[in-house]
């Protein structure tokens, strides 16, 4: 004889309610998702880049994308992400998180230069005083390339001591600085090695251990302790969250813009920007009062497109512009090339570093007065082009010199040894724009260059 089964009426309640949770938390989540993608706006109605970009939050994976973490009351960027680049004083930038107050932290997508830093917190490091300007002299080399300011709020910044990598926390919080680096607790948030934080290249940290010991990146995504190398720096700033987007879709190719202003002369224009001088390319990498510092974007190249290898000098690692330097041969040679109205006679800076201080200030205790010169340590977008000299003489002996080497680090080398050249001169600040938009692929042409021709 079968038993029958009984379903009590207690347990056909219970299985209405689940059900009735699983449709009602669902039914919230669509509502929600309807209400972002919705949204009625018309050509008069301002959206704001918090707006637009919580449009996006990850309502189902937790994973990854912009997720809400309510422990801090903040949406952060996790994982392998392709959807929170930013465009900021020419700059191509990461959103990082949104803070309780709606503001929104970015970081740089590449480094913007490579250099010493102290073994200190970063309150009183180089970095920082590279990066803000304060009354220190030389200070704020970062923060003065800015075209604008106003939109940024000081940025929160991590500053626990870490000694366990297994126990990365963010009790205490430095507000002190407008530009700041990430933070260790940042980079792991973001998923560390996983994230689009591990952009191949090796940067500084923000975070110390109880040792005055700086932790880093390597290109490999992995985390390290530095030991007095120079290394990348990604800044990293916080925009007022009311912003108004003005265009873009968060893409690296169509990133998100919230400035605009008219470019039309050559004095206006962004850090990073590219001109157009004679057949070449250069770039930006300093704004001065009156005059304007240039890159060359690449090397000198022969007849044949191949990179011209030269030797430093067969004397001293100090720049100078005597026969059988390299000084000679950029201001003789190559300068003769160029539209000589056009370039600036300037002061570069050939101090040496000591080894006991690695202050990039300590490059202005001496200066050489010419038209070319080499990129230095701490100029601006020095990084994107290998196995070149820079401008500084290692502080061993006077038979070396500092390189870029084909990994794209900083490396010492014997000045008799051959490199690739990358000449850095100061153009008039002063110039009209004829054409261009300034990109590597449409660069500005300005009236100068254009009245040669």
């Amino acid at each position: 004889m079968t038993r029958k089964l009984k379903i009590t009426p207690v347990l056909i309640f219970i299985n209405i309610l689940v059900i009735l949770v699983i449709i009602s938390f669902y039914m919230v989540r669509m509502y929600k998702y309807y209400k972002l993608e919705n949204t009625s706006s018309d050509e008069n109605t301002k959206v704001t880049l918090y707006d637009e970009i919580l449009k996006h939050q990850s309502l189902v994976d937790q994973t990854k994308g912009l997720v809400y973490e309510e422990k801090n009351n903040i949406y952060r960027y996790i994982g392998n992400i392709d959807d929170n680049y930013i465009k900021y004083n020419g700059i191509l930038f990461r959103i990082v998180e949104i803070d309780n107050f709606n503001n929104i932290k970015i970081v740089s997508e590449n480094n913007v230069t490579l250099m010493y830093n102290s073994n200190s917190i970063f309150d009183k490091s180089f970095v920082n005083k590279w990066l803000n300007k304060t009354e220190k002299k030389y200070s704020g080399v970062f923060e003065n390339n800015l075209y604008d300011t106003s939109s940024l709020e000081n940025t929160a910044s991590c500053s626990d001591i870490i000694d366990d990598l297994t126990k990365i926390t963010c009790s205490s919080v430095d507000t002190n600085n407008k530009i700041s680096l990430l933070s260790l607790y940042d980079y792991s948030a973001s998923g560390g090695k996983q994230s689009y934080l591990n952009n191949k290249e090796t940067y500084y940290l923000s975070t110390t251990s109880s040792k005055n010991v700086g932790y880093y990146v390597a290109a490999s995504g992995d985390i390290g302790l530095n030991d007095n190398k120079a290394l990348g720096v990604r800044p990293v700033l916080t925009l007022n969250g009311s912003l108004e987007l003005l265009e873009g879709k968060g893409t690296k190719d169509n990133p998100y813009i919230i400035e605009k202003h008219d470019v039309k002369n050559i004095k206006d224009a962004y850090i990073g920007s590219y001109i157009k001088i004679k057949n070449d390319n250069y770039r930006i990498i300093n704004i001065e009062n009156d005059k304007i510092k240039v890159i060359k974007d690449g090397v000198i190249t022969d007849e044949n497109n191949k990179g011209v290898l030269k030797a430093f000098s067969s004397k001293s690692n100090v720049y100078a512009v005597d026969k059988k330097s390299l000084g000679y041969y950029l201001n003789n040679n190559y300068y003769n090339t160029l539209n000589k109205n056009l370039i600036v006679k300037s002061d570069f800076y050939v101090g040496s570093y000591l080894s006991t201080n690695l202050d990039y200030t300590s490059m202005y205790s001496k200066k050489i007065n010419t038209y070319v010169a080499l990129p230095s340590l701490s100029d601006m977008f020095i990084n994107d082009v290998e196995n070149i000299f820079l401008l500084n003489p290692s502080y061993e002996n006077n038979q070396t010199i500092y390189t870029i080497n084909n990994t794209k680090n900083i490396y010492k080398d014997l000045i008799t040894n051959t490199h690739n050249i990358r000449p850095v001169f100061y153009i008039k600040k002063d110039n009209d724009i004829v054409s261009g938009t300034g990109t590597k692929i449409d660069p500005y042409v300005i009236s100068e260059v254009q009245n040669e021709k």
